[in-house]
């Protein structure tokens, strides 16, 4: 499957209750019927035309899938597996903005993970990098001091110089 500028974002959502910490407002427009997961496909064929689907469980734990195709001049065909889905294209808005936000969400959370690796990262090899320059001064500046298991001490007796 060959497809020029295709494009697939696919989200799934653990809880609403993520987005509702997040998005009051967009939770609020689709609260009815969004229920605990959302995905959304889209892919453009050739000849420019968008085929996608959005997909959720609605509260009762439905799937509910609303497959739709926008034509390059803009007209969107849309419709859905679930007969209960009065409005199809109002639904496919609401997945569609529920997707965003959690790819935003996601997003964040990711950079946000990604800044407090490069932090630790950095604090290790600051250590890693005092560790090494002090255990160096400590075998550079240290007198000729040998193990207590020869017989004569710290005093070397030969001189290889």
């Amino acid at each position: 499957m060959t497809q020029v500028g295709a494009m697939l974002v696919v989200v799934v959502v653990v809880a609403v209750l993520h987005m509702a910490a997040s998005e009051p407002q967009i939770l609020a427009a689709s609260a009815q019927s969004l229920g605990t997961g959302v995905a959304h496909s889209e892919t453009t064929d050739n000849n420019g035309v968008i085929i996608g689907e959005c997909a959720y469980l609605n509260s009762n734990g439905e799937s509910v899938k609303i497959s739709y195709r926008r034509a390059p001049n803009g007209v969107l065909e849309v419709k859905s597996n679930n007969q209960n889905v009065r409005n199809p294209e109002a639904e496919l808005q609401a997945c569609q903005k529920a997707a965003n936000v959690i790819t935003k969400n996601v997003q964040d959370s990711l950079r946000q993970t990604q800044e407090q690796i490069f932090t630790q990262q950095k604090a290790l090899q600051e250590q890693i990098l005092g560790q090494t320059q002090l255990f160096q001064n400590q075998l550079l500046n240290a007198p000729n001091t040998f193990p207590n298991f020869f017989p004569f001490g710290n005093n070397f007796p030969f001189n290889f110089r």
